[in-house]
């Protein structure tokens, strides 16, 4: 079955958004702090999105470079979201990850994508 050029971009751009929030380190503090969204809804949210669309790249047409780059940002944020588990669970959860250097590893890694695919915030 063949995706729609029209259903590819809806889905990458939501993929996009997705990892906009992760960039956005003043964003997370402004509303993921104050709404306290588990991080697991988080991570299964990227998973949701991300994962359909490395199995099946070459269908969204994506270049090798950027596929590449989704594989290592999306790598990055599961060995993160495996670390912070493992640690401090506590920590995880109430958002002190936010100043680490392994998340802004993650957040640089989330810039880049967006670089790559030429994504402006609507904000």
């Amino acid at each position: 079955m063949s995706i729609s050029k029209e259903y590819q971009n809806k889905i990458i751009k939501v993929l996009l958004e997705e990892i906009a929030e992760i960039s956005n380190k003043e964003h997370q503090k402004k509303i993921w702090v104050p709404q306290g969204p588990d991080f697991d809804e988080i991570i299964n949210c990227l998973a949701d999105i991300i994962e359909p669309i490395l199995e099946k790249h070459k269908k969204y047409q994506l270049s090798e470079d950027r596929y590449e780059l989704l594989v290592k940002f999306y790598k990055e944020f599961k060995n993160f979201s495996d670390y912070a588990k493992k640690n401090d669970y506590n920590y995880y959860y109430l958002y002190g990850f936010l100043d680490t250097p392994e998340w802004a590893k993650v957040m640089d890694t989330a810039k880049e994508v967006l670089q790559a695919f030429n994504y402006k915030s609507e904000d």
